[in-house]
């Protein structure tokens, strides 16, 4: 079956047919095919002042419909950072007890040189534990709980140290005593204070 030409009789008029996509006559404002835009006017360009934007356009002004594209905003990739189910938050880094250990092991280190091994142990403990934070609020959930964890370890390991270096310095401390040693300053066999 063939189309007619158009004007034979029992053909539809283009014209007069508005549900033909293409065939529709411009928006209100728009210049007609063939007619130069008014000046100034950037041809395709929107609505004019005082003329309506067309149906869907965004209005100077207004607040732009939820789900609608910010103009101006980065563009948003992928999802919001996942965060573990139980809603605890950051996992504990354990910096208290790092930097309880860092402290002591430099103080004791006057006594006993071997305690400086804690205080650097707790040194890192203490860069380890303040990672957990920042890895935590870049959704890194995983990284944050390892840093927490090697936290922890360190200053585990630097306690354990701390405390053999204590308790061979009272060893020492009670064998010099025991056998009337004079090790530096120290004169375990004098009671008076005169020298």
């Amino acid at each position: 079956m063939t189309t007619p030409p158009p004007g034979t009789p029992g053909t539809p008029d283009p014209s007069q047919n508005p549900g033909v996509p293409g065939d529709q006559p411009p928006a209100y404002g728009a210049p007609q095919p063939g007619q130069v835009p008014p000046y100034g006017a950037q041809p395709g360009a929107g609505p004019q002042y005082g003329q309506v934007p067309p149906y869907g356009a965004p209005q100077y002004g207004a607040a732009p419909q939820y789900g609608a594209p910010q103009y101006g905003a980065a563009p948003q990739y992928g999802a919001a950072p996942q965060y573990p189910a139980t809603g605890a938050g950051a996992p504990d880094p354990g910096m208290a007890s790092a930097i309880v250990v860092t402290v002591l092991g430099f103080l004791l280190a006057c006594a006993n040189c071997f305690s400086v091994i804690a205080g650097i142990l707790g040194v890192v403990a203490i860069v380890k534990a303040n990672s957990v934070s920042g890895l935590w609020s870049m959704g890194n959930a995983p990284g944050a709980q390892a840093a927490a964890d090697d936290a922890k370890k360190f200053s585990k390991i630097a306690w354990i140290v701390l405390g053999v270096t204590v308790v061979l310095w009272i060893i020492f401390i009670i064998v010099a005593v025991a056998a009337n040693w004079h090790v530096g300053y120290y004169d375990f066999n004098s009671t008076s204070t005169s020298y």
